[in-house]
């Protein structure tokens, strides 16, 4: 019971920034004009950062959802919504769009 209490309260804290995050990003779609450029920017962001909530909620947060190993904490201190490591990041082709 205590390791739950103690999980939460460390959480707690990158809960609370990815919704923040995520409800600045759900304003700026709230008044973006449909021809916007920046409403994909913020849609691919919000939707990443659901992930990112969904991933902590699952306790698979941290792990690259690509190879399992954990992403290092530098990576998740400059991108929390990450949910690839950097090297998979990397190799795995992206559509263009």
């Amino acid at each position: 019971m205590s390791t739950n209490i103690r999980e939460r309260s460390t959480k707690a804290p990158l809960r609370a920034a990815l919704e923040a995050t995520l409800a600045d990003h759900r304003s700026h779609l709230a008044v973006c004009d449909v021809d916007d450029p920046a409403i994909d920017h913020h849609r691919r962001a919000a939707d990443a950062i659901v992930s990112a909530l969904d991933r902590l909620d699952r306790g698979t947060y941290g792990l690259c959802n690509s190879c399992g190993e954990p992403i290092p904490g530098q990576r998740l201190a400059t991108v929390p919504e990450a949910s690839t490591c950097l090297n998979c990041t990397m190799t795995t082709p992206r559509l263009l769009g």
